[in-house]
């Protein structure tokens, strides 16, 4: 379980009051997490197609790690995606999460050797 005493001064200002108002929702979270050796806050919800969690809140479906790092970071940019430092589709941790763009993503999936060519002539001959 996650240690809620050491999440509160990660929070920004702007974004604590939504977090408090909305207590019981985020504790669910926390119970529902499990904190792995990299330090990853390893939701178990729910999991659309692409293996990310989601949950609803205020009336609208979020991938949790999205909901964190808007509620721990603030603004989620336009054109841009959260990127996990981590490679753990599943962790909420906002130490973990930073916006980028599509680019960035594709670059640091190919930099730690991620990356897959469906279409290379490697996996046409298998």
């Amino acid at each position: 379980m996650i240690n809620l005493d050491f999440i509160f001064p990660l929070m920004r200002p702007e974004t604590r009051n939504e977090f408090f108002n909305n207590f019981d929702f985020f504790r669910k979270i926390f119970l529902n997490s499990e904190v792995n050796e990299k330090s990853c806050w390893l939701h178990k919800g729910e999991l659309n197609r692409n293996g990310y969690t989601r949950v609803r809140y205020l009336g609208k479906r979020w991938m949790t790690h999205r909901l964190m790092f808007y509620i721990f970071n603030g603004e989620l940019r336009k054109k841009r995606i959260i990127l996990h430092d981590c490679d753990e589709r599943a962790c909420c941790n906002p130490r973990h999460l930073s916006q980028g763009t599509f680019k960035q993503n594709t670059m640091d999936m190919i930099s730690k050797g991620r990356h897959f060519y469906p279409w290379s002539k490697e996996n046409m001959d298998s």
